[in-house]
């Protein structure tokens, strides 16, 4: 395990930090939303991962819209410029929202704090376990990398969704957004300012670089065999 100042260049730590997220989340991802907002205005654009490695001022833009706007990137990649779900592509992580500061008992506790009361409640194991955390100004994501899962294909999107329903569950005592299981969803980029408390986002503690997988995590999580999950997808497929 690495902390993130132990990987990233001293020079251009925001570009870094945010670089470093990008490569893990979209690695093998063809088109990538970010979604500018605030009070007045909301807009998104789309990159493609080897125009943001090979031209860094596009993610100095990027660090300098978040003067003004709030600033989030999809979590899965799309076919083309277009977030919807009848366009997905590809995923190579689950991000799950905590907003503890709605949970009476963890309201006044910082994200660190409620991470360590997490492990000491066992919910973390050999499969669920983040491979690092972003503090997203008031609450925290937990970044689970996963391999290349086709999100073309949409039994695999059904059992992105229940998986990810199944993770919600077992963090909804600490706080977890339920909307995280949206597929098309855009999370809050590190080194950017939240702009409802103009707190910075930013990656916190260890950083592990294994992937699980998609199948690994339903193992664990789901109470069916994966040809039964199969089974369930193909039917819900037949309904449409």
């Amino acid at each position: 395990m690495q902390l993130l100042n132990q990987i990233i260049k001293k020079d251009t730590p925001e570009i870094e930090e945010c670089l470093f997220h990008i490569n893990n989340i979209h690695q093998n991802g063809k088109n990538i939303c970010f979604f500018f907002k605030n009070q007045q205005f909301a807009f998104q654009k789309f990159y493609k991962l080897n125009q943001i490695q090979s031209d860094y001022t596009i993610l100095q833009q990027v660090i300098n819209y978040s003067k003004t706007y709030d600033v989030y990137i999809s979590q899965n990649s799309f076919l083309k410029e277009q977030r919807s779900k009848d366009c997905l592509w590809s995923s190579q992580t689950i991000i799950l929202d905590i907003d503890h500061y709605n949970m009476p008992e963890f309201k006044d506790l910082d994200s660190s704090s409620v991470i360590e009361l997490m492990k000491m409640d066992e919910v973390f194991n050999n499969i669920i376990n983040p491979n690092y955390v972003i503090h997203s100004g008031k609450g925290f994501n937990l970044v689970f990398l996963l391999e290349t899962i086709p999100l073309h294909l949409r039994g695999n999107q059904r059992l992105w969704e229940m998986v990810i329903e199944a993770l919600i569950d077992r963090f909804r005592p600490y706080g977890a957004d339920p909307n995280t299981k949206d597929l098309t969803r855009v999370n809050r980029l590190p080194a950017t300012i939240n702009h409802k408390n103009m707190a910075t986002t930013k990656i916190i503690g260890d950083i592990k670089t294994h992937r699980g997988s998609l199948s690994e995590f339903a193992d664990e999580l789901l109470p069916y065999s994966l040809e039964e999950v199969s089974d369930i997808s193909s039917l819900t497929l037949a309904c449409m």
